[in-house]
């Protein structure tokens, strides 16, 4: 979720999150005027340090904090961005990207589509933002599947199922197996679709050494891989799933990302993956797909050009 509430593109590089931009200002002025002095200090304090994804925890923990909840005031940093019509995109992408990604996994293992899929983590919760409803969740999420695989969906359907607690769904431990493994086991099992072609997974003497030696092959195939993304994920958008009535996103925006989401997938991979080069050991086996290397860069500019275009309009 950092790449929804995190500082992540270069093109905004020393200003907080456009989402963060975008509401502050609101949640700011709620905070001063019920002289919530306390939060008004931590708030000021978390500005300074100019961090995102920290200032994103604290308008999110508002909803249940005790100050807030004994005098009885509302203020709901989630509803916010769930009656939003702009951002509301982003959170789409983030949530199709998966979703995709997951597809091409289990096509490229020949496993048949999923007949449940359950979500768990806090990162679930931003789930519950793009939309509560989950029969139009369960066609969405058919719907890549079926792009993915070339096929129809089962008779039996798809089944989403989201906790109202998904942290506590991973603490506790959400899949059961008659059948016990040791752990040595169970990590020989770990497999990485790299996400530079379709059916190909990470050969067992894939390290970073190979990716950094062959590094203009992995960059465009990402980059290739990343562009046929956005075409299935922009091709969802018509009379049966539309972006606009089924989730309420504005068409300008839609028109906006169609162009943003365009824009500088070879940087964010190049950069990305340079970073990452720098983190391990060139003798590391790979242990990441890097399919999502410039989704992050492109979410998080898509959503800084969000927060301008609506910034130009209330100004105008």
């Amino acid at each position: 979720s950092d790449t929804l509430f995190g500082d992540l593109a270069e093109h905004n590089e020393g200003e907080l999150n456009g989402i963060i931009l975008q509401f502050c200002r609101k949640i700011e002025t709620q905070i001063k005027e019920n002289n919530l002095v306390t939060i008004s200090e931590i708030y000021d304090e978390l500005k300074t340090k100019n961090n995102s994804a920290d200032i994103a925890s604290l308008f999110f923990s508002l909803k249940d904090n005790k100050e807030l909840t004994d005098k009885n005031i509302d203020i709901d940093f989630s509803d916010c961005l769930r009656k939003d019509s702009k951002q509301k995109i982003a959170f789409l992408i983030f949530y199709c990207a998966i979703i995709y990604h997951l597809a091409k996994i289990m096509k490229a293992k020949e496993l048949d589509m999923p007949r449940h899929i359950g979500f768990s983590g806090n990162g679930a919760k931003v789930i519950h933002i793009l939309t509560t409803n989950n029969k139009l969740l369960e066609k969405l999420t058919k719907r890549i599947f079926e792009k993915v695989y070339g096929g129809t969906y089962p008779n039996d359907g798809l089944s989403i199922i989201l906790m109202e607690n998904p942290k506590e769904a991973t603490s506790m431990g959400a899949i059961m197996s008659s059948k016990k493994e040791d752990f040595d086991e169970i990590k020989k099992k770990k497999i990485i679709l790299t996400g530079t072609d379709s059916e190909s997974f990470a050969s067992s003497d894939l390290n970073y050494e190979t990716i950094e030696n062959n590094i203009d092959k992995y960059i465009g195939d990402v980059e290739k891989e990343t562009e046929n993304f956005f075409k299935v994920f922009f091709g969802l958008n018509g009379d049966e799933i539309s972006f606009r009535d089924s989730f309420g996103i504005d068409q300008d925006v839609v028109k906006l990302a169609e162009t943003v989401c365009k824009q500088d997938i070879k940087t964010f991979t190049e950069n990305r993956l340079h970073q990452k080069l720098d983190e391990v050991s060139k003798e590391d086996k790979i242990e990441e797909t890097m399919f999502f290397y410039p989704l992050a860069g492109v979410i998080n500019n898509l959503i800084y050009q969000i927060y301008q275009l609506d910034s130009n309009n209330l100004n105008k």
